[in-house]
């Protein structure tokens, strides 16, 4: 069985805030990738909040987001096909906390780090 400690899909977390206020508050971080659609991407996030640390790896398409309960999230975003990439790190109220996009294809990292 695989463990999952520091980060919740969408529908995990819509269940969890509908159920659970302190849910709610736990979640601190959104990871949002935009652009062309269905661009296919590969990331590699390391997560870090009171459960500990975490490398997550993920290999999916436009659009995309997944939420983390974390004090620290660094990624490494890449697309594996050409087409515009928007990568978006915003905190639980909206607000966009670092953002940056490319057009150029495979071979071409977007990097982000976001401490709270």
């Amino acid at each position: 069985m695989r463990k999952q400690l520091s980060f919740l899909s969408s529908a995990m977390l819509a269940a969890l805030l509908s159920a659970s206020p302190v849910a709610a508050e736990a979640l601190t971080l959104w990871l949002e990738i935009g652009g062309s659609a269905d661009l296919p991407f590969t990331a590699r996030c390391r997560v870090e909040g009171d459960g500990g640390r975490e490398t997550v790896t993920l290999d999916e398409r436009v659009p995309y987001r997944r939420g983390f309960a974390a004090r620290t999230v660094n990624c490494e975003i890449e697309p594996r096909s050409r087409g515009r990439l928007v990568v978006t790190l915003r905190n639980d109220r909206g607000n966009s906390i670092s953002r940056s996009a490319t057009t150029a294809g495979p071979g071409t990292t977007i990097r982000m780090s976001v401490s709270r």
